[in-house]
């Protein structure tokens, strides 16, 4: 099974990126390729409504993948950390865990650990090819949504 790690770093405290990457609703609007995102069901929720297990669904529109893939998101603000797992998709099986970790009061470090297993290996050399670079796409994206929401939040107080 192939697995796949990296990590960037966010100047943003890590609560913020951990409500970046969990609103899965805001995601065609600032990650390329992502044609559509929702959560499809709320599962689990804390006292203030924020949601700690959902059921998502994603339209990915890119020129090697144009389809759906619907997931299972666990997310423990405490631990700074979400859990996903592939429920349908163009793979057999995908699991992602995210630490986010604070590096100071206004950066921190995001940890991805990836495990998949795809039906054949020659869409084992597809992925590996394209991976990184649409990884690291996401991960800009993300990176440059943190910032944005920061400044919005700070220019409300």
């Amino acid at each position: 099974m192939p697995q796949f790690k990296t990590r960037a770093t966010f100047e943003v405290p890590a609560d913020a990126v951990l409500s970046v990457i969990a609103d899965v609703d805001s995601y065609a609007e600032f990650i390329p390729g992502i044609v559509s995102s929702q959560v499809a069901e709320v599962l689990d929720e804390d006292a203030a409504g924020v949601p700690l297990e959902y059921d998502v669904e994603v339209s990915i529109g890119l020129s090697i993948f144009n389809g759906k893939l619907a997931a299972r998101v666990e997310r423990d603000p405490e631990r700074r950390t979400m859990s996903i797992s592939l429920a349908r998709g163009p793979i057999r099986r995908a699991d992602c865990r995210l630490e986010i970790r604070p590096l100071d009061n206004n950066s921190s470090e995001a940890f991805w650990e990836i495990d998949y297993d795809t039906p054949s290996p020659v869409i084992d050399k597809l992925i590996g090819l394209y991976r990184d670079a649409a990884f690291n796409r996401a991960i800009a994206a993300f990176q440059d949504r943190a910032r944005e929401v920061a400044l919005q939040h700070s220019a409300m107080q």
